[in-house]
């Protein structure tokens, strides 16, 4: 799944580069800019910011790394 059409950001890289940053620095703070950075890209039109941290949020509850988003 497409999260950033601008960057072509998929739902499975935002999965594996969490995985990766928490297997190499278990205290990283993780964020769309960070991911986006790491990744080789950048926010260029900046819609896709939010789902992405909601994915990044996802990601980090699926590994018991943090609380469970909660809907809004």
């Amino acid at each position: 799944m497409i999260l950033c059409s601008c960057s072509r950001l998929t739902r499975a890289e935002v999965s594996e580069h969490v995985t990766q940053t928490l297997r190499d620095d278990p205290y990283s703070v993780i964020t769309p800019g960070r991911l986006f950075h790491e990744t080789g890209r950048s926010i260029r039109c900046g819609f896709c910011c939010a789902l992405v941290d909601q994915m990044i949020a996802k990601e980090l509850a699926r590994l018991g790394r943090g609380e469970s988003p909660t809907a809004a």
